[in-house]
């Protein structure tokens, strides 16, 4: 085998292995916008419960004269709801970070597998022009000997 050819088999693998990481990039890309998507949807409708809850909740303040205990037990789930919705906004922003991370790993492993590739190409194109020359070589070689053999018989 020779070294052209060795070269061209590690590029061949760099490729394969830039190929991997390329599929599993962009599976990991897929999956974290799906994450992004659903975080996002649930922040939109828990946002949309908790204002309509917290309607309810005020309007019940209002129609009844509460005891302060029941009105610190609300306030606090107010609180709470509010916790929960600041929270389910930081997730989606963090999955939003991470896709942004994912589609940019993508690009980093894309451009990878097309550098491996044109390194492939070029090694074959090196091995295919090799090949040429030593048949070229060989071809005049032949027509030496030969042009020797004829000028010996002439003699």
């Amino acid at each position: 085998m020779s070294g052209l050819q060795k070269i061209k088999e590690l590029k061949q693998r760099k490729v394969e292995r830039a190929e991997t990481e390329f599929r599993n990039a962009k599976k990991t890309l897929n999956e974290l916008k799906i994450q992004y998507e659903a975080a996002v949807n649930e922040s939109i409708r828990y946002t949309s419960w908790r204002i309509e809850e917290e309607d309810r909740l005020y309007q019940c303040i209002e129609k009844k004269i509460l005891q302060l205990k029941q009105l610190d037990t609300l306030r606090e789930r107010i609180a709470l709801m509010h916790e929960k919705g600041a929270a389910l906004n930081q997730k989606a922003l963090e999955l939003e970070n991470s896709v942004e991370k994912a589609e940019k790993e993508k690009a980093k492993c894309q451009k990878a597998l097309r550098k491996a590739e044109k390194d492939v190409e070029k090694y074959q194109l090196l091995i295919e022009e090799t090949v040429k020359l030593a048949r070229i070589f060989q071809e005049r070689q032949s027509e030496e000997l030969l042009d020797e053999f004829a000028s010996a018989r002439m003699r």
